[in-house]
């Protein structure tokens, strides 16, 4: 906290010490899912519960303020302060995409949620009106949609380091681990984002109907269509949007078997892309099976010294 306090976390117990008498000035339980988050001031500290996020003062621990989330929107996965402490950003997680919303922490009002098609466990807010999602995902508030996405060749992002610049290591032959800060977004990213409006086209919406129609996989039995059907029947209904065999738009999943080479019980990983037809017209989607895990995927290393650590790709490329 500073030279006198210090702030420690350990066995669902927060506790503020004073560091030359070696006392405990207060202690609260607390149940987490992850680790808490200090406010920029060290004013506050965030702590969740999957459904709830609670602010608790650092002065004396106690509850400053708590941020409920409707069961609708999922589970939580993440938050992050702006750079002044003055907003709050809470992530959360459903099937297929994840909710942003946003919270004045000076009234406990939070603006419209919207979706990104992007995780959220890690929340950076890197401007006033961006936040960077798992290092990756650079989000804009204003168009309510991920407009940029970034991708780190090699190396590691520094996921504690304070908002507003977003710090990583990255590595060199030459000279190891370097530490690096980048100001986002990046001087391409804003010149595409000042012509170019990065929200996608929406197929389906609250209120809408869609046909989805199952394609089954060759070798593999019905249920697992079934069980496609079920897992995105429940997805639209969460978001409003019904099931009819009679609609006008067609969301058609054509499935693919694999082996991965490792034992274990088949799972199953559903990805979806929505692109804006007209009426009656089919979209597609695609669903993956294999017995046991997927392969890990590695990021290809690049040297430092070429200068490019970080690179940024529109999402539309």
């Amino acid at each position: 906290m500073d030279d006198d306090r210090l702030l420690t976390f350990g066995d669902g117990v927060l506790t503020l010490w004073i560091v030359p008498e070696c006392r405990a000035v207060w202690e609260r339980p607390i149940e987490v899912w992850r680790r808490p988050v200090l406010s920029p001031g060290r004013q506050y500290i965030l702590v969740d519960n999957g459904r709830k996020v609670r602010l608790i003062s650092t002065q004396d621990g106690h509850s400053a303020g708590v941020v409920d989330v409707p069961e609708k929107a999922g589970w939580i996965s993440g938050a992050g302060f702006a750079p002044d402490g003055s907003r709050l950003a809470v992530t959360t997680w459903l099937p297929g995409s994840s909710t942003v919303i946003i919270v004045d922490c000076a009234t406990g009002m939070s603006d419209p949620p919207f979706h990104v098609q992007a995780p959220g466990q890690v929340v950076r807010w890197v401007a006033d009106d961006y936040l960077l999602l798992n290092g990756i995902y650079l989000a804009s508030l204003s168009e309510k949609a991920v407009a940029w996405k970034y991708r780190l060749t090699s190396g590691t992002h520094i996921d504690d380091a304070p908002p507003g610049l977003h710090w990583f290591l990255t590595t060199s032959q030459s000279s190891g681990s370097i530490l690096c800060a980048a100001g986002l977004p990046d001087e391409d990213a804003k010149t595409t984002l000042a012509t170019e409006s990065p929200v996608p086209d929406v197929v389906l919406g609250p209120g809408e109907r869609a046909c989805l129609v199952i394609e089954p996989v060759r070798g593999l039995r019905r249920e697992l269509a079934d069980r496609v059907r079920d897992a995105y029947t429940e997805q639209f209904a969460l978001n409003e949007i019904t099931v009819d065999d009679s609609a006008d738009v067609r969301v058609v999943f054509r499935g693919s078997y694999a082996e991965t080479g490792e034992s274990g019980a088949p799972r199953l990983n559903r990805s979806m892309r929505l692109k804006s037809p007209s009426r009656c017209q089919s979209v597609e989607a695609r669903y993956w099976c294999g017995v046991g895990r997927k392969q890990p995927r590695t990021l290809a290393g690049t040297s430092a010294s070429a200068g490019k650590w970080l690179q940024g790709a529109s999402l539309a490329n």
